[in-house]
């Protein structure tokens, strides 16, 4: 499986002193495992790799400050961590097919801070190292995709 880990040392019970030990502290490790598909007969291996991740610093993307974005190199999607309601919550934002997508890198961009959501986005190329293999074959160019989030599924 793929996952995302966190390290928070504020829920470490031992920081210092004649007890700590040097060995890392357990309770403050969180997990994050990115749903999706397993090869046939191992239930714990992803299909799935996360390749390069990318913090949104200035709340680009829409939801939020320092939400962490991970790349998925063999599907279509970015893994999404980020923080909401004092917890973390996790989001795939995903390009349709037909396009294809195996996300590399995002770099966010606030071109109008006063437009909302409208103003702002995640850009992110899929420049493989083959993209005939993508929709379209032979002569096909890697693409740039813009990912925008709407406060609602029928914001304006």
């Amino acid at each position: 499986m793929h996952e995302i880990l966190s390290f928070d040392r504020r829920k470490c019970k031992v920081l210092n002193g004649p007890t700590a030990t040097g060995q890392q502290c357990p309770e403050g490790w969180t997990v994050y495992t990115k749903p999706g598909p397993t090869f046939k007969g191992a239930p714990g291996l992803s299909t799935d790799m996360l390749y390069l991740t990318n913090i949104d610093h200035h709340d680009a993307l829409g939801l939020g400050r320092d939400v962490l974005l991970a790349g998925d190199f063999n599907a279509d999607s970015f893994f999404v961590v980020m923080p909401q309601n004092g917890r973390m919550q996790t989001l795939t934002l995903r390009v349709p097919y037909p396009l294809g997508f195996s996300a590399r890198h995002a770099a966010g961009r606030i071109d109008d801070p006063g437009a909302g959501w409208k103003g702002r986005g995640i850009w992110s190329s899929y420049s493989m190292y083959t993209p005939w293999h993508q929709e379209g074959g032979k002569g096909t160019r890697p693409k740039v995709v813009k990912f925008q989030v709407r406060p609602s599924p029928v914001a304006k």
